[in-house]
This record gives structure tokens, sequence and C-alpha cells, in this order.
């Protein structure tokens, strides 16, 4: 999820740095980008910065880094480097951000939920019932998608004590759906839910993080002996609970806002997506933690939801350049990333694409969550919205 509940470091999206000062807000980038040096994102930001307070050369410098990170800029759309384009440096960089703008339009539209103000961030598939699950985080609910498209409550407003819903998987063993829930009013407060998948969807676990600091539980996986972990965006950690258990542990700390979090096939590997490093390998059995290296040119930064299929990683990014869903292809130990492939770009679709569902050979995404829209004291008066479009994307 891209970050909404604002209280320390924002790097995978820059919202909670629009209100300040303009000097203040170029010190809170530059102190970001000592953290994340590599987000291009964070890098179009400070570019901006530097022009409004006429540091043009400074802008150029940030400028060039982003594109050369190969982030889709649209320099010729964004009015944003206005005061520079009547330098040479900026053609320069303006033909070569036009090569990275590659449309890719292969996805159909799945089903859509006519429910504008639903504002969903999380979706996940159930292979047994052929049914999706939306999770909302302005309506506290979660939403079951018939195989004909029609969506229907399963968790109802804020039933159970659920909050804001963020990150959704299914047990296919045990049947149960997983959810994260986390409070913008209480940032220390975050919990795992996990109902039955059934008519009812009753509620069989609820386990709150309690260790002390601000907490955003934002996506999670579970192993098929129900083993769950879980990102900790405000905390900076990945969580671990144990099969039955009943209290989150820490697995792995020092990340900057993770997020996206996904298996390797054998479950030995978990990769997370987080904004200091791109992606993190970190092994199940130690909780040895590696950053994933990754060629120049391609860049792992603004990682929402993220699926691991066939030796690749499938990313939705949408905090780094113009949304887009891409596919890292990893080296044979699953290392390294060795490539990227664009499956879905520059889709009028788009409102702020956050996660995908793998069912079969395709990769469900959630296209328009309406995202912008959502503050924290509700959603903007001025929230132009439109329909939840869920895309099928065939790999």
């Amino acid at each position: 999820m891209r970050r909404l509940f604002a209280s320390a470091l924002l790097l995978s999206l820059p919202v909670a740095v629009f209100a300040d000062p303009p000097g203040d807000r170029l010190a809170r980038l530059q102190s970001m980008q000592k953290v994340a040096p590599d987000d291009g994102g964070l890098q179009l930001e400070l570019a901006k910065e530097y022009l409004k307070i006429g540091d043009r050369n400074a802008a150029v410098v940030e400028l060039r880094k982003a594109v050369e990170s190969g982030i889709d800029v649209d320099l010729e759309r964004d009015h944003g480097f206005d005061g520079l384009r009547r330098m040479l440096a900026f053609g320069v960089l303006l033909k070569q951000a036009k090569l990275n703008a590659v449309e890719v339009r292969k996805s159909v539209e799945a089903f859509r939920i006519p429910e504008k103000d639903l504002i969903p961030e999380g979706i996940a598939y159930d292979a047994v019932d052929r049914t999706f699950f939306v999770g909302s985080l302005n309506k506290r609910r979660i939403v079951r998608i018939t195989p004909d498209g029609k969506a229907q409550d399963f968790v109802t407003s804020d039933q159970d004590g659920i909050g804001p819903v963020l990150g959704l998987k299914v047990d296919p063993v045990r049947r149960w759906l997983w959810a994260c829930s986390g409070s913008e009013s209480k940032p220390e407060a975050s919990y795992l839910f996990a109902f039955e998948i059934g008519a009812t969807g009753k509620l069989v676990k609820k386990v709150r993080l309690t260790t002390p600091g601000n907490h955003l539980l934002n996506d999670l996986v579970v192993t098929s002996a129900g083993e769950v972990f879980a990102t900790d965006s405000e905390g900076g950690t990945v969580v671990r609970l144990a099969p039955g258990g009943d209290a989150l542990q820490p697995f792995a700390s020092g990340f900057v806002y993770p997020n996206g979090i996904a298996f390797s096939a054998d479950e030995r590997a978990l990769f997370v997506a987080d904004s200091g490093s791109g992606l993190t390998r970190l092994e199940r059995s130690t909780g040895q933690k590696r950053p994933m290296p990754y060629p120049k040119g391609v860049s792992p930064f603004g990682i929402d939801g993220l699926v691991f299929r066939a030796s690749t990683l499938l990313a939705v990014q949408n905090g780094a350049g113009l949304p887009r869903v891409v596919r890292y292809q990893l080296d044979a130990a699953l290392t390294k990333i060795t490539g990227l492939e664009i499956l879905e770009s520059r889709n009028p679709a788009f409102v702020t694409p956050t996660t995908a569902a793998l069912a079969g050979s395709d990769l469900y995404i959630l296209a328009s969550s309406n995202l912008e829209a959502l503050e924290k004291s509700g959603l903007r008066p001025d929230a132009k919205l439109v329909d939840v479009v869920i895309l099928k994307r065939r790999l």
C-alpha cells in the first residue's frame, strides 16, 4: 500500500510532505534520500523541489538519476519541470524518458465493482470456490466476488473490530482468509484477522502486534503449514505468526517501509519490497537478509503488490513514475534480478493500481483503487472517483 497513515519517513509515496513549507519539504526529502538513494520516485520529487528554489543544476542531476533508473516519467505533460524546458540537458533527458515510456495494454477487464468509494487495497483468490476477495480501506470491510462477477459482503463494516483492510491472502489448506488491518487514528494498533471461508465469514483468529511503537501490518503470506509472515511498514520489520500461534514475533528488521511480500515456490525464501533496498531476500530458516542486486536501468522501487511465479517476481509499481505491472527475471539461485519485462503500463484503467492475485495462468490486477482520494480524515471532498476495476492479464 502506498503510504496513507503518516507518521515517520515517507518514501514510496511522498504525500505526507506535500503540505510542508518548501524548505522543510526539501530538507525532509534530502533526509529520506540518505536511506533510499536509488528510489526514482524520490529523485523526481527532489528535482521538483530544487527547481522551486531556483537550483536548476541540482534539479537536472536528480531528474537524470530518475530517468536513468528506468521508471516511466512523463516529462512532456509534467508541469513540475517547466522551469527546465529551455535547458539543453532537459532535451536529452526528454528523449531518454520517451524510450522508457513503453505502452503495454494486454489486460482485459475481469470485473468491476461500481462502489466508487470502496477504496480497495488488497485482493486475494480462492481456487476452491473460484472467488475473489477485495478489502476496503474506506468502508472497513471485505467484499467477495463470485465467479459471475457479483460483489457481496464477506466481512461487513467494522465486523469484529476490523479497521481499514490492507493485504489479503487465502490459506487454502485451512480455508481461511487472512487480512491485515490498521488504524489511522491509533497508529500503534495493527492486527491480523483470519476468517473462515464460508457463508458466514466467521472470525477464527485476531492477533494484535504488541511491540512498542507505531505499526501498520501491510501485506502477508501464508505457508502450507499455516505459518504467517507479514510486513510491518511503520515498524520497518517483517513479523511472524507461528502455526496455531497467538502472538506476532519479530522476524527481520532494518527495512524502510516494507510493503509487498512473496514466497518462493519451495517456501524457503521470502521476498520483500521496501523503499530502502528495493527487493530483499529473506531466508525463512534463519531470517538472513540479503538485498537483491539489479541491473542498471531496472528499478525495483515503488513496489506495492508482489507475487512469485515460476522463478520470477510479478510486481505492481505505483510509487516511482507512472504506475505499471512488471515481471522481474531472477537468476537460478533466486538471489538477484537479471532483467525486467513490462506486463502492463499506461493503461487508462490505472487509477493507483495496488496489488494483484494469481489465478492459474492469469494475473488479476486491482487496477483502479481511487487510493489518492483517501486522506486521514476520510475522502477528499474534491475527489473524482471511478468504478473499482480488476484487470486480467494472461501470463
